[in-house]
């Protein structure tokens, strides 16, 4: 796991772990994965106000999706979803 760090001050933003990102900010957790192709993440730092942009790039193959329940057997457990 790396920890993100922003380019301007040094500060930690957040971690990574191969194709998939965790920022915290008091009570928030998020997690970022990305699931097809390449994502773009811009976070502003708190210390200084610089924007950093990091990008993620999948490293398992793409697979070819066709509806959302399988982008969610995918993910697996990992996902509520509300009707």
């Amino acid at each position: 796991m790396n920890a993100w760090k922003c380019a301007k001050c040094g500060a930690i933003l957040g971690y990574q772990d191969g194709d998939c990102v965790r920022i915290k900010y008091k009570d928030l957790y998020v997690t970022i994965s990305c699931l097809v192709g390449v994502a773009s993440i811009d976070r502003v730092c708190r210390k200084c106000g610089y924007v950093n942009v990091l990008l993620l790039k999948r490293k398992k193959p793409a697979q070819t999706v066709t509806s959302l329940r399988e982008v969610v057997e995918t993910i697996g457990n990992d996902v509520l979803i509300q009707k």
